[in-house]
């Protein structure tokens, strides 16, 4: 197992209830398996998944990334406004 950084902001954080929490996933996960954790533990809608974006320590990352030890996971979600 390994430890990662989620952050969480606008839409996530206030379904989520924090803005960042230390998680324990397994070895050679990658970022698609970050966002299905989301789901599965956090219970984020799953259609929420095709309009994040995710950055792993401040680079957007592809889904196939595999995370390692101490990775900052943003879960960046669209912005409206004007």
């Amino acid at each position: 197992m390994i430890q990662v950084t989620h952050l969480y902001f606008a839409f996530l954080r206030e379904r989520i209830g924090t803005d960042q929490e230390v998680v324990e996933i397994p070895e050679g996960s990658t970022v698609r398996s970050a966002l299905d954790w989301l789901v599965s533990e956090r219970g984020v809608p799953l259609s929420i998944q095709k309009i994040l974006k995710v950055a792993i320590n401040q680079e957007y990352a592809s889904m196939d990334l595999v995370l390692k030890q101490g990775d900052e996971i943003v879960f960046i979600t669209p912005v409206a406004g004007g």
